[in-house]
Protein backbone atom coordinates (compact mmCIF):
# COMPACT_ATOMS: atom_id res chain seq x y z
CA UNK A 1 0.00 0.00 0.00
CA UNK A 2 1.47 3.38 -1.07
CA UNK A 3 2.44 6.26 1.52
CA UNK A 4 -0.38 8.82 1.44
CA UNK A 5 2.50 11.12 1.97
CA UNK A 6 4.37 12.31 -0.57
CA UNK A 7 7.34 14.73 -1.52
CA UNK A 8 4.49 17.00 -3.00
CA UNK A 9 2.91 17.21 0.54
CA UNK A 10 6.18 19.27 1.43
CA UNK A 11 8.15 22.76 0.48
CA UNK A 12 11.02 21.44 1.86
CA UNK A 13 12.86 18.71 3.86
CA UNK A 14 15.64 18.47 6.41
CA UNK A 15 17.96 15.65 7.01
CA UNK A 16 20.37 14.85 9.14
CA UNK A 17 19.55 17.60 12.08
CA UNK A 18 19.81 15.37 15.20
CA UNK A 19 21.55 17.61 17.60
CA UNK A 20 20.68 20.55 15.37
CA UNK A 21 17.06 20.98 16.18
CA UNK A 22 16.49 18.42 18.73
CA UNK A 23 18.88 17.69 21.28
CA UNK A 24 19.90 13.71 20.68
CA UNK A 25 23.71 13.74 22.02
CA UNK A 26 22.46 11.97 25.16
CA UNK A 27 20.38 9.63 23.45
CA UNK A 28 23.39 8.59 21.65
CA UNK A 29 25.74 8.72 24.42
CA UNK A 30 23.34 6.04 26.02
CA UNK A 31 23.26 3.52 23.08
CA UNK A 32 26.88 4.04 22.71
CA UNK A 33 27.44 3.25 26.43
CA UNK A 34 25.34 -0.02 26.15
CA UNK A 35 26.91 -0.93 23.29
CA UNK A 36 30.30 -0.81 25.03
CA UNK A 37 28.92 -2.33 28.29
CA UNK A 38 27.69 -5.69 26.29
CA UNK A 39 31.12 -5.67 24.23
CA UNK A 40 33.76 -4.79 26.98
CA UNK A 41 32.90 -7.94 29.24
CA UNK A 42 33.76 -10.20 26.04
CA UNK A 43 36.74 -8.22 25.56
CA UNK A 44 38.02 -8.54 28.57
CA UNK A 45 38.34 -12.06 28.53
CA UNK A 46 39.35 -12.64 25.26
CA UNK A 47 42.14 -10.15 26.02
CA UNK A 48 43.12 -10.59 29.95
CA UNK A 49 42.73 -7.29 30.66
CA UNK A 50 40.18 -5.34 32.35
CA UNK A 51 38.39 -2.28 30.96
CA UNK A 52 36.94 0.53 32.33
CA UNK A 53 33.25 1.04 31.64
CA UNK A 54 32.64 3.12 28.47
CA UNK A 55 31.93 7.04 30.24
CA UNK A 56 29.21 8.23 28.14
CA UNK A 57 30.14 11.96 28.92
CA UNK A 58 33.86 11.63 28.74
CA UNK A 59 34.22 8.99 25.91
CA UNK A 60 31.01 9.79 24.40
CA UNK A 61 32.61 13.58 24.02
CA UNK A 62 35.92 12.67 23.29
CA UNK A 63 35.83 9.99 20.96
CA UNK A 64 32.61 9.71 19.06
CA UNK A 65 30.79 13.42 19.17
CA UNK A 66 31.33 15.73 16.65
CA UNK A 67 32.85 13.23 14.32
CA UNK A 68 32.69 12.19 10.60
CA UNK A 69 30.53 9.15 10.20
CA UNK A 70 33.69 7.56 8.60
CA UNK A 71 36.25 9.03 11.57
CA UNK A 72 33.41 7.70 14.55
CA UNK A 73 32.28 5.16 15.80
CA UNK A 74 34.39 4.87 18.55
CA UNK A 75 37.31 4.07 15.98
CA UNK A 76 39.27 6.25 19.16
CA UNK A 77 38.62 4.25 21.58
CA UNK A 78 39.64 1.53 20.25
CA UNK A 79 42.70 2.30 18.58
CA UNK A 80 44.63 3.01 21.74
CA UNK A 81 45.25 -0.63 22.48
CA UNK A 82 42.76 -1.00 24.79
CA UNK A 83 39.36 -0.02 25.33
CA UNK A 84 40.26 1.54 28.85
CA UNK A 85 41.57 4.84 27.64
CA UNK A 86 42.12 8.56 28.38
CA UNK A 87 42.66 9.84 31.80
CA UNK A 88 39.58 10.67 33.81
Amino acid sequence: MPSPVTSRDFEAMLFDLDGVLTTTRTVHAAAWSRAFDDILPAWDAEQGTTSAPFDPIWDYAANVDDKARQDGSGKPYWRAGSPAVGDR
